[in-house]
Order: structure tokens, then C-alpha cells, then sequence
């Protein structure tokens, strides 16, 4: 299914996201110019998971899951998914932070946000897009928009 314009900003971040899954795991190809140590990588990690994980994180539990998780009883188990991903996420970061082990912890976190962002965009944004009403997706759309904007005008002060 083709994603609704008001999914987009999401679906962009979550390009991004698999990047940064594909750099971490272990038996991944080497990008061109992309970090190959692992302490490079943690970095890089710890780095991508302020600027753009994390607020990505808080937008989807802000807005997206609130207004469908209400919809139907699908709909309420698919973000109860994406709740308990986003905290399996988060203690992983904490853990690269740390810094034991990173290989292991590196691999682990980049095939769990592998897995996460494909089951958004299989299964958790297509059902989305069949049980909202598009206004209520272009009303989301409006609000994330202005969220972004607001961050990005605070961040120039």
C-alpha cells in the first residue's frame, strides 16, 4: 500500500534508522565512508539516537500512537508492540553507553530496530492507514509538522 502523505515524515526517519540497524550489526557490508570501528560505531549510535531516535520515538508515542491504539483491538495490540520495542530499544542504548561488550550489544540493537522499523512499516503503518480517517491522518500530519518545526526553530536559538 502506498503511505499516506501524513506517514511520510515517519517513514523518512525510519530510512534513516535502517542505516544506522545495518551499520550495527555484526555481519553487515562496510559503507563507504560510514564508521567501522566498533567505538565508532557506538558513537555514531549514541549520536543518531539523540538527534534523531529519540525524538523520532516521542513523535510516534505523542501522537501517532495515541490516536490509533483507540481505533481498534488490532490497532491497540500493534502499539502495545511498539511501546514495549521502544524500551527494549532504549536499554540497549543505555547499555552501548556503558560500554561492555559493545559488539554483541551493537548487533543485538541493530537487529532489533532492523525488526522494529519493518514491522512499523508492514504491518503497524498499513493498519493505520486502513482504520484512520484521512483527516485524522492529515491532522496528525499537522501536528508532527509543527513539532518539527518547533524543534528546529528552538535548536537555532
Amino acid at each position: 500500500m502506498k503511505r499516506h502523505f501524513g506517514l511520510v515524515e515517519f517513514s523518512k526517519d525510519h530510512h534513516q534508522a535502517l542505516i544506522l540497524a545495518q551499520i550495527c550489526k555484526t555481519n553487515s557490508p562496510r559503507y563507504k565512508g560510514m564508521r567501522a570501528t566498533i567505538d565508532e560505531k557506538a558513537d555514531y549510535t549514541l549520536k543518531m539516537w539523540e538527534t534523531e531516535l529519540k525524538p523520532h520515538f516521542e513523535r510516534e508515542e505523542k501522537y501517532l500512537i495515541p490516536i490509533s491504539e483507540s481505533k481498534t483491538e488490532k490497532l491497540k495490540e500493534l502499539c502495545a508492540r511498539i511501546i514495549l520495542e521502544h524500551e527494549q530499544i532504549e536499554k540497549l542504548i543505555s547499555k552501548i553507553a556503558g560500554s561492555e561488550g559493545l559488539e554483541i550489544i551493537l548487533d543485538e540493537f541493530g537487529n532489533l530496530l532492523d525488526n522494529h522499523v519493518r514491522f512499523e512499516e508492514r504491518e503497524w503503518f498499513e493498519e493505520i492507514q486502513k482504520e484512520l480517517t484521512v483527516e485524522e491522518i492529515e491532522h496528525l500530519a499537522v501536528l508532527v509538522q509543527m513539532e518539527i518545526e518547533s524543534t528546529k526553530q528552538s535548536c537555532r536559538k
